[in-house]
């Protein structure tokens, strides 16, 4: 979450918002508490944040 943070200059509670609201990519659960972000969904909201939707 940290390194997403920081990538985007987003806050937690606005990356969380945007991802229930569908635009940002949601994390993949990785077992546990633990969740990360892929690369290729991170680049393209970074491509277009304005037009990024969630595509599943």
């Amino acid at each position: 979450m940290a390194d997403v943070v920081r990538i985007t200059g987003l806050s937690r509670a606005t990356i969380y918002r945007r991802v229930a609201e569908g635009g940002f990519p949601p994390p993949v659960h990785l077992g546990g508490r633990a969740c990360g972000w892929r690369t290729t969904a991170l680049q393209a909201w970074i491509d277009d944040p304005e037009g990024y939707t969630v595509t599943r």
